[in-house]
């Protein structure tokens, strides 16, 4: 199989329980982990205001949380 050259295969480790509630809040949205993280790179990349966001998001509450 031809891999398209316009993607990059990368691998992530993600929150159990955040991909949990991600897979049920999708059941009924029309999107995938897939356009989520294309769409979220996009506008870090093109927005700083989103991108200031992301940087001081503290939603996150992690004992380690260096690796998140």
């Amino acid at each position: 199989m031809k891999r398209d050259e316009r993607t990059q295969l990368t691998s992530v480790n993600i929150l159990k329980d955040l991909y949990i509630k991600f897979k049920r809040i999708t059941l009924d949205e029309k999107i995938t982990l897939q356009q989520l993280v294309n769409r979220s790179i996009n506008l870090y990349t093109d927005d700083s205001n989103f991108r200031k966001e992301i940087g001081e998001y503290k939603g996150l509450q992690l004992a380690s949380g260096s690796k998140f």
